[in-house]
């Protein structure tokens, strides 16, 4: 019988880097523990997990790479 407590995995289709919900809001939450504003968390092929600090860059317009869409 499956274990239903246990996060689904997440992570590269040849088993690299698997990862869980679990992990991401655990960086979720040590970011805004540690006061951070803007931040991302961002995900390595290899399963490693970065929060990194700051927010995006703004062009002369003020939109970032983030506000543009997919044409």
């Amino acid at each position: 019988m499956p274990n239903k407590d246990k996060q689904p995995e997440v992570g590269c289709a040849q088993g690299q880097g698997v990862f869980t919900q679990v992990d991401v809001q655990r960086a979720i939450s040590a970011a805004r523990d540690a006061g951070l504003r803007d931040y991302r968390v961002e995900i390595a092929p290899d399963g490693t997990i970065a929060i990194v600090v700051g927010a995006a860059a703004r062009a002369a317009d003020g939109t970032t790479v983030f506000d543009s869409s997919a044409d």
